[in-house]
This record gives structure tokens, C-alpha cells and sequence, in this order.
């Protein structure tokens, strides 16, 4: 395949200059979501170099550290486009899908902190039955 502005092939070696998407650059998809390109050679858990990632798990992760891998960095407004800090929130993958069940997104914006604590005691409580039950 061609590039179109520079008529090369894109399997040459080397690198066109206006291929290159600059760090903190990005685009989103089609539900809202934003990506940017980021560079993290020392991530514990993701690979090395310049990767694609969510913009707002980057914006927690510049203020926070990083996510743990079994937490969720959720919106609070469930608007994907609003990235900005005061409106994310770190929370477990359980407390993440009871959200998706109640339907959290469809709920109030003075509803909501309320329903965020009804998933993190459901959580809790799923918890400590795993645990008596000793699975």
C-alpha cells in the first residue's frame, strides 16, 4: 500500500515524518472514548515504548500512579468525554460490573454517589461471602 503524500510504500524501513503522531496526541472512537499516544518505558505490567491509551486512565495515572491491573477508573458524570480529574473515580472490576448492571449511566447526576456506594457494599458483601464460603 501507498502513502498518498509521500508515494512510498508503507513497508519501506524507514520512517515518514508525517506518519508520526506526537506524544499526548490522539483521537477517540465511536462511543466517545478519547485515546492519546503516550510514551511509559517503565510500566510494571503494560509493554514497553509508545502505545495507545485512555486518556483519562493517563490523567489518573499522572495524579494518582498507576492503576492497579483489577481496578476500573470509572467516570462519575458517565460522560467519556469529560477526562477531567475531579470527574474520574478508582474502582474495583466487581464494583465496576454491579455499576454496569444497575445501570449507572442512566441515573441522575445526584443519584449517582449514591448508587456508587450500593455497588461498593454489594461488592464488599460478595467478597465476604466468597471468603466464608471458601471460594
Amino acid at each position: 500500500m501507498k502513502c498518498q503524500k509521500c508515494d512510498k510504500n508503507f513497508k519501506d524501513k524507514f520512517i515518514h515524518r508525517h506518519h508520526i503522531i506526537p506524544i499526548e496526541i490522539g483521537g477517540s472512537d465511536e462511543d466517545g472514548t478519547i485515546y492519546i499516544k503516550v510514551d511509559e518505558p517503565d510500566h510494571p505490567w503494560r509493554n514497553v515504548g509508545n502505545k495507545y491509551k485512555l486518556k483519562h486512565v493517563h490523567i489518573w495515572e499522572q495524579a494518582y500512579g498507576i492503576v492497579p491491573r483489577h481496578d476500573v477508573v470509572l467516570f462519575f458524570d458517565g460522560n467519556r468525554m469529560n477526562c477531567v480529574l475531579e470527574n474520574l473515580t478508582l474502582v474495583t472490576r466487581a464494583e465496576f460490573t454491579i455499576l454496569t448492571k444497575l445501570g449507572y449511566n442512566q441515573y441522575e447526576d445526584e443519584l449517582k454517589p449514591s448508587i456508587l456506594a450500593l455497588a461498593k457494599l454489594r461488592a464488599m458483601i460478595s467478597l465476604k461471602q466468597k471468603e466464608t464460603l471458601g471460594g
